[in-house]
């Protein structure tokens, strides 16, 4: 199951499914039987991200950057049925009123390691050094060990914006989009 979220570049808001599990036991004379019903997935990420601003250098290129924050600044993904999940981030080009842009190929992310915070199981490899997210970009994820229920977490997610020198000025605004990849 794929969840797009599109956000503007600079707010995110937190879009968090509640994880639900239940357990049901049932006995019988002498037995005693414990089931976990299937759980549902889940993903939570950050609330919203600021880039600094600087004064306008038609001289050089400018640089923002900036990490999500909130009350959620860690990003996590719980497989809760044992199924691989991961979470994507892409970046679109963003536009002025004059229509001017700055590509996507300038907007940048980089994150810590991935980590198991609940259970055990393998994680993917996160965006650890710093890459453009023109294309989608893996946060954090769960890989090749169905069965394994667990959470995966990534934090210090940072985004960095390059301007081109002589950039022309403007409110720019683009799109964000985080995706959530759950039981494939």
């Amino acid at each position: 199951m794929k969840t797009f979220m599109k956000i503007g570049a600079l707010s995110l808001a937190l879009v968090a499914s509640l994880l639900m599990l239940s357990n049901t036991t049932k006995a019988d004379v002498g037995v005693l039987q414990l089931k976990i019903n299937t759980g549902t997935n889940s993903c939570t990420f950050g609330t919203s991200l600021d880039l600094w601003s600087q004064s306008l250098n038609l001289s050089s290129a400018l640089t923002f950057s900036g990490y999500f924050t909130g009350t959620q600044t860690t990003f996590s993904c719980t497989s809760n049925n044992g199924n691989n999940v991961s979470l994507t981030l892409q970046s679109a080009n963003l536009t002025n009123a004059t229509s001017q842009t700055i590509s996507s190929g300038s907007v940048t992310m980089q994150t810590t390691a991935n980590q198991v915070t609940a259970g055990a199981c393998f994680t993917g490899a996160g965006t650890v050094s710093r890459t453009p997210i023109s294309g989608a970009q893996t946060i954090l994820s769960k890989i090749n060990n169905p069965g394994q229920v667990c959470t995966v977490s990534a934090s210090g997610i940072q985004l960095k914006v390059v301007t081109a020198t002589a950039q022309a000025v403007g409110l720019y605004t683009g799109t964000l989009t985080v995706t959530q990849v759950l039981n494939n």
